[in-house]
């Protein structure tokens, strides 16, 4: 029993490294098209992006097969430091338009598909930017990481773990499923 109790915090301390070796913070002014992070889906292993490229508010962000373009990478910034926890809260920013990946109107339900909207204001008749903002928690069991919207508590996931290019992300329910679960690299 303590091999095994060793083995999931040296897997956890593992884990706690790689998020601060891949979610580096970069600030608005670091921004580059060029910068920034593939989000891939752990069960549909297709990658988070914002279709046709497109810069406006609202627009879905969807998983589509990896084509290097700079809406397929993201930028992590920590707004908020919880020191010694992992409720350090993070914005997730799209390489291409910088809007920052929401819930539209911090809605609570199951199912809201996350779009793309102008970082730091309200999206539509929303109560604040909890709606932009996310805890990263890694998972040394299943690995990967949960990626929980601060206003409604649910996790990013790809519906049913569909491998359909053009299936729009959700928020779910956090559960231990694939689904949720995202590569980050």
């Amino acid at each position: 029993m303590t091999r095994f109790i060793n083995a999931r915090r040296v897997a956890a301390a593992v884990v706690a490294a790689m998020i601060a070796a891949v979610v580096v913070p970069i600030s608005a002014a670091q921004a580059d098209p060029g910068d920034g992070v593939r989000m891939q889906n752990a069960e549909s292993r297709r990658y988070l992006t914002i279709g046709n490229a497109d810069n406006g508010d609202g627009v879905p962000a969807i998983q589509w097969s990896w084509l290097s373009g700079f809406e397929q990478r993201w930028n992590f910034t920590k707004v908020r430091d919880v020191q010694g926890s992992d409720w350090d809260e993070w914005t997730i920013k799209n390489a291409h338009s910088y809007d920052c990946l929401a819930i539209p109107a911090s809605s609570l339900r199951n199912g809201t598909g996350a779009i793309q909207w102008t970082c730091g204001s309200n999206n539509l008749g929303g109560e604040g930017i909890d709606d932009q903002r996310w805890w990263i928690r890694a998972d040394p069991i299943l690995g990967g990481y949960q990626i929980i919207n601060v206003s409604s508590n649910k996790c990013l996931a790809i519906p049913a773990g569909s491998t359909t290019l053009g299936v729009q992300a959700i928020q779910w329910t956090c559960a231990y499923d694939p689904d949720q679960r995202w590569w980050i690299f």
